[in-house]
């Protein structure tokens, strides 16, 4: 790419020109702000689950709710995200949620490049960038995925098995494990 075809892409859309004649009637633009992220979340938990191949009762499984809960949180039309519920899913895919308050042209040129690939995330054992921090520093991420499954009694256990130099380490929690 030149100098010239980088200006051209920096510069804004007709689209976005357009959308930022619409958000002078603040009404719009407020109704407009809440759909889309009403919308990306959903469509960032649907995405996130389908990277993972879970079904939504294997999501619900892992961030300890009901398959309905997962089923409503993909609902572009579900406005009603609970701060809670939204870390107990992101800690079930391996990740952390951010929440945080942005300028309006901020959602303007982020709807503009709205895809699902763009919404996919790495949980933390396959997060290329804290592989590289910890591998400057001789150490390993926990290998994927965690196994995860409950003992006769009904006792939660769960297993992790990591690799370091070809030797691997197996560790367990819970009853059976005790």
């Amino acid at each position: 790419m030149n100098m010239e075809e980088g200006l051209r892409s920096n510069q804004p859309s007709v689209r976005d020109a357009d959308l930022a004649k619409q958000f002078l009637d603040e009404e719009y633009r407020r109704t407009w702000a809440e759909d889309y992220l009403d919308t990306t979340l959903a469509l960032q938990i649907a995405a996130l689950r389908r990277q993972r191949e879970w079904n939504q009762t294997e999501l619900a499984r892992r961030a300890g709710t009901v398959q309905s809960a997962v089923s409503r949180m993909e609902d572009v039309g579900y406005g009603a995200h609970s701060i809670r519920v939204l870390k107990q899913l992101a800690a079930a895919l391996g990740l952390t949620l951010r929440v945080s308050f942005e300028e309006f042209g901020t959602l303007i040129k982020e709807s503009g490049s709205f895809t699902e690939a763009g919404l996919a995330r790495q949980s933390f054992g396959a997060d290329p960038y804290v592989a590289g921090l910890l591998a400057a520093q001789g150490l390993t991420q926990p290998a994927e995925p965690m196994i995860e499954r409950a003992d006769d009694a009904g006792t939660p256990i769960s297993a992790s098995i990591q690799s370091d130099n070809e030797q691997l380490t197996f560790e367990c929690t819970g009853a059976a494990g005790s």
